[in-house]
């Protein structure tokens, strides 16, 4: 019989103690059953100091463990996603923790409730950090793309999506997961528990928190946002272009709120929808491949590329000069001037945006 829920556990090098507050606070959970609930630990590569066997003889929940080669934490996931059987499926790390002993109760509620209507089920994480005096601090963190804590996957939808984690991102692995399966995510298919479920456990040297791992750590953030426009080119391309134009457009609205009158900024926002937005829908449409793409990477640059004078004009001038091959609706942006923006003018030489 399958399970509702499969609980995927990996565990890297992390020592007992760190770990063992994780199945202890599975051990006492109301809603504990074989039933309906199973616990899946992938151990990434052969150094373990979890040993397997008294694992699954004190916690009887544990009903199976995985061994595979040291491949990091996203094929350790993979691992633990291909072998799962139960209908949904919640990934965690070993040295976190569920929330309290009725975060299963609230998890297969959740899913009973929403029996064929919903492909994720979340609910809130809690995140325990250490301030520098060595006291515990705690914050509520709702809806995010950050983590894929704290969310509950029908198995089955993930497998007709083909949605995995991608092999060898070790950092920021959730977050291009989550933005792949938002992708494909219908809005009324995500239901969402109110109560706390999870907590986030950020450690002294673990991934997250160690400074010794940042360069590697902006390595895999350079590599998540260069695959990114890929995935979303090849699964929604008309709608991650226009998605990023707009993206485009919002960065240089917050921009220039800070440097224009109060009464001015609804204007220059009904301006950037009525001008760059709405007339774009149908131009991106009609856009070939690699013209998406350059819209996708100027957005997966960030705000800041938008930041400076000459390159939100030069950004203009491309979108320009697409207009004339595709026949938008817009104006040239960069040919109007703003009364209060020479300073800008003066400096980049051309017109200001509205």
């Amino acid at each position: 019989m399958k399970p509702k829920l499969e609980i995927v556990i990996t565990h890297w090098r992390e020592p007992w103690v760190v770990c063992e507050k994780m199945f202890q606070m599975l051990d006492v959970q109301r809603a504990m059953t074989r039933e309906e609930c199973a616990v899946t630990l992938v151990q990434d590569g052969q150094i373990s100091k979890m040993n397997a066997a008294m694992l699954m003889r004190r916690y009887p929940f544990v009903q199976r463990v995985i061994q595979v080669p040291e491949g990091g934490v996203s094929a350790a996931r993979n691992a633990g996603m291909d072998e799962a059987f139960g209908e949904w499926i919640m990934f965690c790390d070993c040295d976190d923790m569920l929330y309290s002993a009725d975060s299963l109760r609230l998890i297969l509620d959740a899913i009973r409730d929403n029996e064929g209507r919903a492909d994720l089920i979340w609910g809130p994480i809690v995140i325990e950090n250490r301030d520098r005096a060595g006291r515990y601090a705690r914050t509520i963190e709702g809806w995010n793309l950050t983590f894929i804590h704290g969310k509950i996957w029908r198995k089955s939808w993930l497998k007709e999506k083909k949605i995995r984690f991608l092999d060898g991102l070790a950092y920021s692995e959730d977050s291009l997961f989550n933005a792949v399966a938002g992708m494909e995510l219908r809005p009324e298919r995500v239901k969402e528990i109110p109560e706390p479920i999870y907590m986030w456990c950020l450690r002294a040297g673990s991934c997250t928190s160690d400074r010794k791992n940042d360069a590697r750590n902006r390595e895999h953030i350079a590599r998540h946002r260069a695959v990114l426009p890929r995935i979303a080119l090849e699964r929604k391309p008309e709608e991650a272009a226009a998605k990023a134009w707009r993206g485009i457009c919002d960065a240089c609205v917050e921009f220039r709120a800070g440097k224009i009158p109060d009464e001015k900024r609804e204007a220059l926002a009904e301006y950037y929808t009525r001008e760059l937005i709405r007339p774009w829908e149908e131009p991106i449409r009609r856009m070939d491949p690699e013209e998406r793409a350059k819209i996708l990477a100027i957005s997966m640059e960030g705000a800041e590329r938008m930041y400076g004078f000459r390159e939100r004009v030069n950004v203009w001038r491309w979108m320009a000069k697409m207009k004339k091959k595709y026949g938008g609706a817009a104006d040239d942006p960069t040919e109007r001037a703003e009364p209060d923006a020479g300073a800008e003018a003066d400096a980049g030489g051309a017109g200001a945006e509205p």
